[in-house]
């Protein structure tokens, strides 16, 4: 009696092995290409999930965190102290990615012309402070020589 039931049991879950691999052979040969794509696409698309927090209390119901939206803001050192080469460096740099590799090869007369010609169609003020450029870069430099 016992050993019949073994065969039944054993018989059942050769079965659905069987079952199992036919499926996942189907799946991989017949809609191989469909899943594959579906898959890179799982992978690429981007969800934003807000995470659902509250409060934290203690016993008297008093807030000891929460969350609260911030703006984290970070200053390179270098900027701070005022250091020639490294701002020389930057400039330059943000200059070159702005009007091209041909700023660094222009003599003193286009260097300037190429500056002139962009600030003309730039924006007039600044968009931090809401000054003229002129002025915001005047009042920088003036703080940072005395």
């Amino acid at each position: 009696m016992f050993e019949r039931r073994l065969k039944i049991f054993l018989g059942f879950l050769i079965g659905v092995t069987l079952v199992l691999l036919f499926r996942a052979a189907h799946l991989q040969l017949a809609n191989g290409d469909y899943w594959r794509k579906q898959a890179s696409e799982a992978v690429r698309r981007r969800t934003l999930v807000e995470p659902v927090r509250g409060k934290i209390v203690d016993f008297k119901n008093n807030t000891l965190a929460e969350d609260v939206a911030c703006i984290d803001a970070a200053v390179d050192y270098r900027a701070i102290d005022l250091d020639e080469k490294w701002l020389k460096e930057q400039a330059l740099s943000r200059l070159t990615t702005r009007y091209g590799p041909n700023y660094r090869r222009a003599d003193k007369p286009t260097r300037d012309k190429m500056l002139k010609e962009k600030s003309s169609t730039s924006k007039p003020t600044s968009p931090i402070c809401g000054r003229p450029w002129q002025k915001s870069r005047a009042k920088r430099w003036k703080k940072s020589r005395n």
